[in-house]
């Protein structure tokens, strides 16, 4: 559901324009000197026939640049990534900022208003529908952010994400999110529970 967002005919590369993790305001590597200058790699990866499984390991792109220095914000980002097939993704992040009040927020955009039920977002785009169950943060606050005011220069385009917190500032943070890709008919997604409570 990550949005084609251009910019004088170019995809906007910036962290803020697609679906992963924004740290105290923070992305990975947009322009250069913009963000961060580090970068990622994918640690594991499997497959089969009934799924496709990846690790991502993130933690090194989040930097705060200054003239003359670069701090880290990060000691931990890593993203695991399960594809149930055909229709479910389990998004699963573990974070540790070196700053414990550090806001760190999970993004996930759709071309059309989302809804926002509990712990349940859903997306609808021409024939198709998007659910996320959210499991961890068991506290969290879901916002609706319309983003055709920010990138209205950009693409015309009306599009909104979604922006996902913990409730609590904590040392260590995870985001747990099942997602489930199905037909506009579709009302439900399929019942989903965290398994260690």
């Amino acid at each position: 559901v990550d949005p084609v967002v251009y910019c004088a005919g170019r995809l906007i590369s910036d962290t803020g324009a697609h679906n992963t993790i924004i740290v105290d305001g923070t992305g990975q590597p947009g322009n250069p000197g913009s963000e961060g200058d580090g970068t990622g790699a994918i640690v594991k990866y499997q497959a089969g026939p009934y799924y496709t499984y990846a690790v991502g390991d993130a933690s090194d792109p989040y930097h705060v640049n200054a003239p003359y220095e670069t701090t880290s914000k990060l000691n931990t980002f890593q993203r695991e990534l399960v594809h149930v097939k055909p229709d479910v993704v389990v998004v699963y992040d573990r974070i540790t900022p070196i700053d414990p009040n550090y806001d760190i927020e999970y993004r996930l955009h759709s071309r059309y208003a989302p809804t926002v039920a509990g712990d349940q977002v859903t997306s609808t785009n021409n024939g198709g529908k998007i659910f996320q169950r959210t499991l961890l943060p068991a506290d969290h606050v879901i916002t609706v952010v319309d983003e055709s005011t920010e990138y209205r220069a950009r693409n015309p385009d009306d599009q909104y994400r979604i922006e996902l917190r913990p409730a609590t500032r904590r040392p260590n943070r995870q985001f747990l999110n099942v997602l489930y890709a199905a037909t506009s008919s579709a009302v439900s997604m399929p019942p989903v529970e965290n398994a260690r409570k």
